[in-house]
């Protein structure tokens, strides 16, 4: 599960960089800031705040779908999720390339939104690996207990998560410079990638169940 909660960061990083680029300043992978984001285009007129109405709509969505599928009676459930990630960037993709610039961004958000749950029923440190703002906080928790004499938190972990999401969104940066839109297929690779380490998390929860 920590493995394939650091690529999922990663991915998280990505996502959240190439939604950044291609919606205009919009963080797709960082659902804390919709409120925020709303609030402020709410100013600049009625289609940019839709627009991350739309991202709301997608990460609930997506962790509707996902919750669904970890919690069935299913030999391997996360991978499946994953499966459908690779799925949702693919078909994302796709659609950037035919210019369509709203449903893309959805299909972002829904992605996250699902990937959140592979991490479902684990500890609480793995389980928020996708959130920078999460490990950043675990981070200045540990540094606190250091500073007051205190045995720190685990702050291994925040740090490779946060360096995860930090790798992916360069990246993404860097993908765009070089591919142009084509760079979001970089994300449906990264998911793929993540498929054979979602399944032998399946595998090793079904060997201690």
């Amino acid at each position: 599960m920590f493995r394939l909660a650091l690529g999922l960061a990663f991915l998280a990083g990505f996502i959240d960089a190439t939604g950044f680029i291609l919606l205009g300043g919009i963080f797709v992978a960082s659902p804390e800031t919709f409120a925020t984001m709303f609030a402020v285009n709410l100013a600049n007129g009625w289609g940019r705040a839709a627009q991350i109405g739309l991202l709301v709509i997608g990460v609930v969505s997506g962790a509707m779908a996902g919750t669904r599928i970890v919690h069935r009676s299913g030999r391997n459930p996360r991978t499946a999720v994953v499966v459908i990630v690779a799925c949702l960037l693919a078909t994302a993709f796709y659609l950037n390339l035919s210019d369509v610039v709203l449903w893309p961004g959805f299909l972002l958000s829904a992605a996250i939104g699902m990937a959140h749950c592979t991490l479902d029923g684990s500890d609480d440190l793995v389980a928020q690996a996708m959130s920078a703002t999460h490990q950043l906080v675990r981070l200045g928790e540990g540094l606190a207990d250091l500073c007051l004499g205190r045995k720190a938190a685990n702050m291994v972990a925040p740090l490779l998560f946060g360096f995860a999401f930090l790798g992916g969104a360069v990246v993404a940066a860097l993908g765009h410079f070089v591919l142009a839109s084509a760079s979001l297929g970089l994300g449906t690779v990264i998911a793929a990638i993540l498929i054979p380490i979602a399944l032998a998390a399946d595998r090793a929860g079904s060997r201690r169940a």
